[in-house]
């Protein structure tokens, strides 16, 4: 693990500043379990300013950990935070990228009920040019969107029924 992915995932914003002044690659990948990369490690604890600090050095917010192909805005609209989300997919972040076991960033969203980042990353969705498609993943988008309406009739059908 880098002193960079450490800092980073630790919320260590004055460390995270020195190294990248001293050239610390932001896209560097921990040889450990999964090969997170530090955007991926401040997305997944919530540190917005480190995740801002490590995109304005130049980190690619596509990479793909090696072990399970996370990426950072994956795990940000796992956890919830709409704020990460939204920088990420301004950063240029392809929210149609996969986990290992397929899942994609609105999947896993929609089932932790993450509604607001669902429709952020719906309409990024149709903003962003599909790449790599295949027939194996066609019919997708129709899936997610029935994924989608299943999980908003679910939180209407909680909000009338308390």
């Amino acid at each position: 693990m880098t002193a960079l992915i450490m800092a980073s995932h630790n919320g260590r914003k004055d460390a995270v500043e020195i190294l990248l002044k001293a050239k610390a690659d932001p896209n560097a990948k921990a040889f450990c379990k999964n090969n997170s990369t530090a955007l991926i490690r401040a997305s997944q604890s919530g540190y917005k300013e480190i995740v801002e600090l490590l995109l304005n050095a130049g980190a690619n917010p596509n990479i793909q950990a090696f072990g399970d192909h996370n990426t950072a805005l994956i795990t940000a609209s796992e956890k919830g935070d709409k704020d990460i989300v939204q920088i990420l997919l301004n950063a240029g972040a392809n929210p149609h990228l996969k986990k290992t076991d397929d899942q994609t960033a609105i999947m896993l969203a929609t089932e932790n009920r993450h509604t607001q980042i669902v429709k952020l990353l719906k309409k990024a969705g149709r903003k962003f040019k599909k790449t790599n498609i295949t027939q194996e993943n066609e019919g997708e988008e129709e899936y997610q969107e029935y994924h989608f309406q299943q999980t908003l009739d679910f939180i209407r059908n909680l909000e009338f029924s308390m």
